[in-house]
């Protein structure tokens, strides 16, 4: 649980530091996507997400994983939200949105690695771009 939590957390870290040098938080995550496929390329589709295997085998049988793995995934999903109330997101919506992100990249990871083939993963990435650039940033329907 310990190398889960050191390992996630430096890629929150990570995550924050593509986001802040980046223009937008769209740019961010376009960064951030782009690296995912090169360095799925670059390793034959070996290496993922360090997290991604521990939570779908260990978290469930294991509350001292799984809590490692809540940790890290609510310190990704805080970067992205982090970023994007920056820009203006109301937090609701940028909460939703950060979700989407994190739940989409580790998706994506999964898929492009059984693959062999990054598609899932710039496709993903692409899709998550349009979203955030077309900025549903309103918390309810009255507020639309």
């Amino acid at each position: 649980a310990a190398s889960i939590r050191s390992s996630g957390l430096r890629s929150a870290a990570a995550i924050r530091a593509a986001l802040g040098k980046a223009p937008t938080a769209a740019a961010g995550v376009q960064v951030i996507f782009a690296a995912l496929a090169r360095d799925l390329e670059r390793s034959r589709f070996l290496y993922g997400c360090p997290i991604g295997t521990p939570a779908t085998e260990a978290a469930a049988v294991s509350d001292q994983i799984q809590a490692a793995c809540r940790e890290v995934f609510d310190a990704w999903v805080a970067a992205y939200r982090d970023a994007l109330v920056a820009e203006g997101w109301a937090e609701a919506a940028a909460d939703t949105q950060a979700l989407a992100i994190v739940t989409a990249y580790e998706g994506s990871v999964t898929i492009a690695r059984a693959l062999r083939n990054t598609a899932p993963v710039v496709t993903t990435g692409e899709d998550l771009i349009a979203r955030i650039e077309a900025g549903d940033t309103k918390t309810s329907e009255e507020d639309r």
